[in-house]
């Protein structure tokens, strides 16, 4: 199967509240499902060294900013999952 996901980005790029949503996106509550999509960027594309924000800026500004939202947030995810822990568990020793 091949995942074509050309038709789905259109339509999301071409709505006019994209970048309020991505600048109001919850990244502390990411559902499970986006999740998995960030482990298969990571394991298909984060160690491409064409998904890299300076290469991907010669081709287009605009998809500059959205890899580095993806890879901020993919980052912001591993790390959240090691300190929310610890941040909940020093709010339950007060």
């Amino acid at each position: 199967m091949v995942e074509d996901y050309w038709g789905p980005s259109q339509k999301m790029l071409g709505d006019m509240k994209f970048l309020d949503a991505l600048k109001s996106y919850d990244k502390d509550n990411i559902p499970e499902h986006v999740i998995q999509c960030l482990k298969k960027i990571r394991q298909k594309y984060s160690l491409n060294p064409e998904f890299d924000p300076a290469v991907i800026k010669k081709v287009s500004v605009a998809c500059e900013g959205l890899c580095r939202w993806v890879r901020a947030m993919d980052v912001y995810n591993r790390v959240n999952k090691v300190v929310a822990p610890k941040n909940q568990a020093e709010g339950s020793d007060s």
